[in-house]
């Protein structure tokens, strides 16, 4: 063990209580050739973890450092441990979703538009459209989620050793770049609904096009139709403004920072009620 990391496990013994535990987060931010962490006490409560507070360490004695830079370090590292744990679970969730549904039917959808020629060829292509776009952006999100978790592995192994503004940039554009993608997949999901409807009809009635119907293609069309009211109700949740569908991505992309922003404030309010270290007025 060498000095600095000494020093850090004494100053995150200094802020603790008894009976907690603690955890000094990887990924420091540095100001000045002084890194600094923060550090998370928690207690087990009927065998559930719960977080009891925070402190921010530094490489150097807390009294020889200024107050305002370990406030400095407050903010950019709580935002970094809000931000990291949004994207470990809103991101995660939307980038993990199973996409075999679409990637069959896009299949089922190209066999038919490039072999069959029938009077609703047009309504067939309009939903290969779609089921394209939703492709596309997940394949979007997942790569720049994969991109995050990669970085994430070498925070985690020392292998980037400070949290820059740049990384904090990265995080923020992920979670607003997910939020579009999310609205943009839920709302064509939606409106191709009735669509998808036809397109079964039609499929299992004409004889041509009924040759290219699989049992697994069947069922998921039927999944694509139903759950009208479960769409809704996502729809409302992830909409901001009336009339959002009509805004470009840049517009989106700046509603959805405007809304982050003020949640991670609010949440980073509520944290410094129990940091210990500095302690943080006015929040």
């Amino acid at each position: 063990m060498n000095k600095d990391q000494k020093q850090l496990l004494n100053q995150a013994m200094k802020y603790k209580n008894m009976f907690e535990s603690y955890e000094i987060n990887t990924g420091a931010y540095q100001i000045e050739n002084i890194a600094f962490y923060l550090v998370v006490y928690s207690k087990k409560i009927l065998f559930q973890k719960k977080i009891t507070g925070s402190a921010v360490i530094s490489t150097e004695f807390s009294d020889s450092v200024e107050e305002s830079k370990y406030v400095e370090a407050y903010n950019l590292l709580t935002d970094f441990a809000l931000l990291k744990n949004m994207i470990n679970t809103h991101v995660f969730f939307i980038a993990d979703i199973n996409m075999d549904s679409f990637k069959t039917v896009k299949g089922f959808l190209e066999k038919v538009t490039e072999n069959v020629e029938f009077n609703q060829k047009s309504l067939f292509l309009d939903a290969l459209k779609a089921n394209n776009y939703i492709l596309e952006l997940q394949d979007i999100l997942m790569e720049k989620y994969n991109f995050y978790a990669d970085r994430g592995q070498k925070i985690q192994r020392g292998e980037i050793e400070y949290i820059t503004n740049e990384i904090m940039e990265d995080l923020y554009n992920l979670l607003c770049e997910a939020d579009y993608i999310q609205y943009q997949q839920v709302h064509r999901q939606y409106i191709k609904m009735n669509d998808y409807k036809e397109i079964l009809k039609i499929s299992k009635s004409h004889p041509s096009i009924k040759k290219f119907l699989t049992y697994e293609t069947e069922i998921y069309l039927k999944e694509f139709t139903k759950g009208k009211r479960e769409f809704e109700d996502t729809f409302e949740r992830i909409t901001r403004i009336k009339d959002q569908h009509k805004l470009t991505k840049e517009e989106h992309l700046d509603l959805a920072r405007e809304v982050l922003t003020k949640s991670v404030e609010k949440r980073k309010k509520e944290f410094a009620k129990k940091n210990r270290y500095p302690i943080m007025k006015n929040q």
